[in-house]
């Protein structure tokens, strides 16, 4: 795999993790952190907005993949099947409880650079509005 290429995050589960380079890894676990904690963050902004503007409909989110994930963060709230083979769920909970656990002092060499983001020491475009929120999907 070329070191500069992003897989799509719907490809992720049909490659062999093992075929993957370490970089890569890195990468592909960080793209599905950052559009987990957008989709968590947009899904609380939601309720919030209709709880607001009864009449008003919500507009949708354009990031893509945000609405699936925030199906899959649904699906988490109540999955407790560990050989789950719903796309992306035992992926994900792995995922958030590595987050959840990961200290901020540890250099993680996937979650470093999204506190890093979070914190405003790197370049706003690569927050991509999920960034700023800690707090696992609800």
């Amino acid at each position: 795999m070329n070191r500069n290429t992003l897989v799509p995050i719907q490809l992720v589960d049909a490659i062999p993790f093992e075929q993957i380079s370490l970089e890569d890894r890195k990468k592909l676990i960080q793209q599905q952190l950052i559009i987990l904690l957008h989709a968590n963050k947009c899904a609380i902004r939601n309720t919030k907005n209709k709880k607001a503007t009864e009449q008003t409909r919500c507009q949708e989110c354009t990031l893509p993949h945000c609405s699936m994930m925030k199906v899959l963060i649904g699906h988490l709230q109540t999955c407790n099947n560990v050989d789950c083979d719903v796309a992306h769920c035992s992926s994900s909970r792995k995922i958030i409880e590595h987050w959840l656990v990961c200290s901020p002092n540890a250099h993680c060499p996937v979650c470093s650079q999204i506190r890093d983001a979070q914190n405003g020491r790197l370049p706003r475009d690569m927050c991509n509005d999920g960034l700023d929120d800690r707090r696992p999907p609800p």
